[in-house]
């Protein structure tokens, strides 16, 4: 009643006006509505949305396969065995970056925007999505159920990717997230000398005493003048407390920081390529302290892993390490590292 008579208070122009106003603001809203729901533009932002693999299959996932587009036999093959992830290359397995196979299974179940660009067969070999010339990710589950078939093809001029799920018809573009997944196995060996994931993994704390062993100078190659390198002697870095001694040199004074960094330099050694794996049988890398090339390192727990030199293949050293079934290729550059002389890492 009291609103009533308020109204009432009101002119009959004054009512007027309010009800025209007010139809007005419901006529705005709703045209905001309409606008808001139907406009072309938001509706293809939400039909771009799109998910390559639901990120509930990633747990069950134990097989990857990049492939290179138009080079049959060419590609990485990944898999999970016990739950780490190896590269499978000529029937043999290598250790592959856990983080490798974690971030791209990651980026096939993000969400993103992926517009829909084509519907016909007939555009697929213009965008470069065909079978046999794009860029295939298979990602398979422990049953040999296929997770996600992924064909990768041209860029448009924009920069952005074709894909298209192989099977389908539809076509979809965007941002080129999986341009870093190659295929070339060496870029997802796990190359660590010493495995940060591994349960017997080091910290430069652990560390108690490396004996270094180092490998004589090879002499200058023929035709080219110079004398042969300085010889590194052999020689013993042991802790005492938070500081670095040279065992059996009193009057040396090591640099705790430098000891420090050579240490860690050892434990984060990477190889440039695996070069074969051990067999049981095979006594080229015979853990002999007592040959050159050999690096030993002594921790708190009473464990002794050795880094063991052999020869070289492709201009390059060999090494296999503790008790792991590899063998590596090292660069002259890793090998300056693991064997250094400590008068590069004396007190000023």
């Amino acid at each position: 009643m009291r609103s009533k008579k308020n109204l009432q208070a009101f002119s009959p122009a004054a009512m007027v006006k309010i009800y025209i106003l007010g139809g007005t603001a419901v006529v705005l809203l709703a045209v905001y509505i309409l606008t808001f729901v139907f406009d072309p533009q938001r509706r293809n932002m939400r039909g771009a949305a799109h998910t390559w693999m639901s990120s509930k299959y990633i747990s069950d996932v134990t097989n990857i396969t990049v492939r290179g587009g138009g080079e049959p036999g060419v590609g990485v093959k990944l898999e999970k065995i016990e739950g780490s992830w190896f590269v499978n290359f000529e029937d043999k397995k290598y250790p592959a970056k856990e983080e490798k196979a974690v971030e791209l299974l990651e980026t096939l179940s993000q969400t993103g925007a992926y517009p829909v660009r084509s519907r016909t067969d007939s555009a697929h070999s213009k965008l470069g999505v065909e079978e046999n010339t794009a860029k295939q990710i298979i990602v398979k589950g422990n049953s040999g159920v296929i997770y996600l078939d992924l064909l990768i093809g041209n860029t448009d001029t924009t920069g952005k990717r074709y894909l298209r799920k192989n099977g389908s018809s539809e076509v979809r573009s965007g941002d080129d997230n999986l341009a870093a997944w190659g295929t070339t196995v060496t870029g997802y060996y796990d190359l660590r000398l010493f495995p940060g994931h591994d349960k017997d993994s080091l910290s430069v704390a652990d560390v108690q005493r490396i004996i270094i062993n180092p490998l004589p100078p090879e002499p200058p190659a023929d035709g080219q003048e110079g004398d042969a390198a300085k010889p590194i002697q052999p020689w013993t870095l042991v802790r005492n407390g938070a500081e670095w001694l040279v065992e059996g040199q009193t009057g040396v004074k090591l640099d705790t920081v430098q000891a420090d960094n050579y240490v860690r330099s050892i434990l984060d050694a990477t190889g440039d390529d695996f070069i074969q794996v051990l067999s049981a049988s095979d006594e080229a890398y015979a853990a002999d302290a007592n040959l050159p090339g050999r690096l030993t390192i002594q921790s708190g727990d009473g464990k002794e892993r050795m880094i063991r030199i052999g020869g070289k293949v492709n201009e390059k050293r060999t090494a296999a390490v503790g008790d792991r079934s590899y063998v590596f290729s090292l660069s002259d550059w890793t090998l300056k590292q693991l064997f250094k002389d400590y008068d590069s890492m004396k007190a000023q």
